[in-house]
């Protein structure tokens, strides 16, 4: 293999949405900053990027908690990124199989 855009390389992140300290971060000098709404311990994101061996980035996929996502969340999307779901926000097999196939090459 001699074409260095075919060589690809990827990681996943998971971003709990429940933080787990009480603290807030606001911009210095702010006063009466409050935590509005505790999540659940166990929402989360998960976030692929792919590069290629050239530098070459694909289009990310974010996996949320939704089999059903709400039309603010696929609003606020980038149009070229893809959108996973799955009911805990977690990668799985399928997810990322229908991202290679329908997602890489968009």
């Amino acid at each position: 293999m001699t074409d260095v855009r075919r060589i690809l390389n990827r990681d996943e992140t998971s971003f709990s949405m429940c933080s787990k300290s009480e603290k807030v971060l606001a911009p210095k000098g702010w006063k009466n900053i409050y935590e509005l709404q505790k999540g659940s311990e166990k929402e989360t994101i998960t976030v692929l990027l792919v590069f290629s061996a050239s530098g070459d980035t694909v289009h990310p996929m974010v996996v949320f908690p939704y089999i059903r996502p709400p039309m603010s969340v696929i609003k606020s999307m980038p149009p070229d990124w893809f959108l996973g779901r799955s009911e805990t926000g977690l990668m799985r097999s399928e997810i990322f199989y229908e991202y290679i196939v329908n997602g890489v090459d968009k």
